[in-house]
């Protein structure tokens, strides 16, 4: 796996993780002082220094070392100019100095862009009262009812329900009718304290921390996907709060891993380049496992006896060829497991740089895996691969609903040739 790859993709992956360890890591004396005016902009309105949480970030990275695996902290590591530290590669994400840096810095207004809207009407959160805030349920807002009888979601008010400060768990998946009353600021820090000291103490216990980088990210992503799945990635003024942290942060490390292979394949690593909304830098790639039905009732799935077994365990199967499939793409891409955006019934998206390489690894793992297909089912099952060249700005402002149905489309019609008949077809004899 390519190292400075991976070092994007982490720095992207934890550039917010100070929003989570604010007010709950405490700073060593003089880290403030020492580097607020490397970490941090000056305040629009004059005086002081904004984005606090970027600096917490720097502190979580540098204060946690010894449970973090040594190569976060090793300034040779990876690729990029000098001062291109995995520290200031996920800090300085408001105030970048380099190419390297003003990756993370487009990556995260791209994934900004794409995940928030902002509410109509309704008050807006002051800084001071961030903690306070939780994430709304999106499925709130979806409704069947007479036509001219929607309900209006234009503050944050007119949501009943929040998700709970906690971590991931089979209990917490459900929103919970909103208390009365405002949480006090008291109750809102002790709350992030309890959640903050549990995630350390699970990042503590992550196997494979020295040993093997990559291994250890796979551990490090369930971890932070367990707790920071209830934070809301936007906190204050106005902005719909309804993605959590986790979500932005995993589409920020896909979107940085290709934004650096697309700009590392045309020589065109400045600022000035990255910065471009125009070039269609992205590929988004989507496989689509055929034959579903046929596969999972074939055979004895239809009859009584173990039936249910039957069912699960094919059902299982279909996820694991899609996890498979998706495995093998990113990395014949050199890319690493964050790039997978999607995975879910028998289809996964993965977010590719727009590279020829891209392509010819996209060409050539469809093939192979439509060639072990067809040798263990003779053509009843196979798996269509489906990309679609995007720009930042399709990211941006609203595009991405006619970006997303654009690749939709491009799916359907790949459907419509399942099969590759120049390579299967023939006489029969």
């Amino acid at each position: 796996m390519n190292d400075t790859v991976l070092k994007i993709a982490l720095a992207g992956l934890l550039h917010d993780i100070g929003k989570f360890a604010q007010g709950c890591l405490e700073l060593p004396p003089g880290f403030r002082e020492n580097n607020e005016a490397i970490f941090q902009p000056t305040a629009h309105h004059g005086g002081g220094y904004s984005h606090q949480h970027a600096m917490f970030t720097a502190a979580f990275i540098e204060q946690l070392a010894a449970s973090l695996p040594t190569k976060l902290n090793d300034p040779k590591w990876g690729g990029g100019e000098s001062g291109d530290t995995f520290q200031k590669l996920a800090a300085c994400h408001h105030k970048p100095e380099s190419a390297m840096q003003r990756i993370i810095t487009e990556a995260d207004c791209i994934s900004s862009g794409l995940d928030r809207a902002t509410f109509a009407k309704g008050d807006s959160i002051p800084f001071q009262e961030f903690k306070s805030t939780r994430l709304l349920p999106v499925l709130e807002e979806i409704e069947i009812i007479s036509p001219g009888k929607k309900r209006k979601f234009t503050t944050a008010a007119d949501f009943s329900c929040r998700y709970p400060l906690a971590p991931l768990s089979s209990a917490a998946i459900f929103p919970a009718t909103e208390r009365e009353g405002k949480i006090t600021k008291a109750e809102a820090d002790a709350e992030y304290r309890k959640l903050f000291d549990a995630f350390i103490a699970g990042l503590r216990s992550l196997w494979h921390t020295q040993d093997s980088l990559s291994l250890w990210a796979e551990h490090f992503d369930s971890l932070l996907q367990t707790y920071t799945s209830s934070i809301p990635a936007a906190r204050v003024k106005n902005v719909v709060h309804d993605i959590s942290l986790y979500d932005h942060c995993r589409t920020t490390a896909a979107l940085a891993s290709a934004i650096y292979l697309y700009h590392a394949d045309r020589d065109t690593m400045n600022s000035t380049a990255v910065s471009t909304e125009q070039e269609e830098k992205f590929l988004l790639v989507t496989g689509d496992f055929y034959g579903i039905q046929d596969f999972i009732f074939a055979g004895g799935g239809d009859t009584q006896r173990y039936r249910s077994k039957l069912l699960r365990g094919r059902s299982f199967a279909v996820s694991l060829f899609s996890e498979l499939a998706a495995d093998m793409l990113y990395r014949r891409a050199d890319l690493t497991f964050l790039s997978v955006i999607l995975n879910a019934a028998g289809k996964f998206t993965v977010l590719m740089p727009n590279t020829e390489a891209s392509r010819v690894a996209t060409r050539d793992v469809e093939a192979e895996v439509n060639q072990w297909l067809f040798d263990i089912s003779l053509g009843q099952s196979s798996m269509g691969f489906s990309s679609t060249p995007a720009s930042p700005a399709n990211f941006l402002r609203g595009g991405f609903h006619g970006l997303w149905q654009k690749h939709c489309d491009n799916m359907d019609k790949r459907k419509g040739a399942k099969i590759d008949l120049d390579r299967y077809g023939g006489v029969v004899p």
